[in-house]
């Protein structure tokens, strides 16, 4: 199920092994004096789906999805660009197990 900007992993793994998964959104980067000297703002982490087939009656999966930080502002205060702030940070996404038939290539 891959749109394109995601990634698709496919693998076998006993009940007892522990799989973890996991996604971070990139930090943002500093604001320069040419522009409004803001940072720019952190990228958001990914959204996670596990296919789990149901044949399978259990499995040890772990998950995490971290938000990017916001970017620092300039350094150069008190200029015509204003305030200058940090950039927001990314936000966290979500978790979500589907169960379906999997076809292990």
């Amino acid at each position: 199920m891959n749109d394109g900007r995601l990634r698709d992993q496919v693998f076998n793994a006993s009940a007892a092994t522990k799989v973890v998964v996991s996604t971070t959104g990139g930090k943002g980067g500093y604001g320069i004096a040419k522009e409004n000297g803001d940072g720019s703002n952190g990228g958001n982490g990914g959204n996670i789906t596990v296919l789990v087939d149901p044949s399978v009656t259990s499995y040890n999966v772990r998950h995490a999805s971290s938000r990017g930080e916001g970017g620092n502002p300039s350094p150069i205060k008190n200029s015509a660009f204003g305030k200058r702030d940090r950039g927001r940070d990314g936000s966290e996404r979500n978790f979500e197990e589907r169960r379906q038939r999997v076809t292990i290539p």
